[in-house]
């Protein structure tokens, strides 16, 4: 998985704090596609689990979701109505039904849905 510049800004962000903790995206299965992308705040690593690092920012990969976000690009999107992380994955089906991809960072700092086409 890379990180765009505008995804690294805003880790960054969320993972300035007075407690340091890991970010660490996993998948959950839901909605039609059958996958959602997570994102929580762990205090270490699983044993398993793969770390990503671009630009001084880690990001952990839950062990369970190496196969769904292999060879993913993880950005930060705002608009006028939303902002997001957007996880472009060119392992999603070209010839599906558009799905929606929803991102969850516990402790609502963030919630909001991303539709891959």
């Amino acid at each position: 998985m890379t990180l765009t510049p505008n995804a690294v800004k805003h880790l960054r962000t969320l993972l300035d704090q007075p407690d340091p903790k890991l970010i660490k995206v996993g998948v959950r299965n839901r909605g039609c596609s059958g996958l959602s992308y997570n994102l929580e705040y762990v205090e270490k690593p699983g044993m398993f689990d793969e770390e990503v690092e671009q630009d001084g920012v880690k990001v952990l990969i839950d062990s369970k979701a190496l196969f769904s976000i292999i060879g993913s690009e993880m950005d930060w999107v705002e608009d006028k109505l939303n902002q997001r992380f957007v996880f472009n994955n060119p392992n999603t089906s070209m010839y599906s039904i558009p799905t929606v991809w929803q991102v969850h960072i516990t402790n609502h700092f963030y919630r909001g849905a991303v539709r891959l086409w």
